[in-house]
């Protein structure tokens, strides 16, 4: 591992990737996307009766997200790990 300064560190964009798969009934499909389009989430596919979403961000916004969206009922989640790019 090299050794980065602290200043170099804060220049870092991290992020982490999750796909989540959520139930999808009618009557709350407006309030899902409203939540989708608040956390600026891709759609990745949309069937029947579940709805994938696709969010990239740091953990505290992922872990909002998922905590918003639970009540819905959340069927699959996977996550990647972090990814790190230097700004500039």
């Amino acid at each position: 591992m090299k050794y980065e300064p602290e200043s170099a560190i804060t220049q870092l964009i991290l992020d982490k990737a999750l796909l989540i798969k959520i139930r999808l009934e009618s009557a709350k499909r407006a309030e899902i996307q409203s939540l989708i389009d608040t956390f600026r989430c891709s759609v990745i596919d949309v069937g029947p009766s579940s709805i994938i979403v696709q969010i990239v961000g740091n953990s505290e916004k992922n872990d909002a997200f998922l905590q918003l969206i639970r009540s819905y009922g959340i069927l699959e989640v996977t996550r990647t790990g972090e990814t790190a790019m230097n700004r500039g």
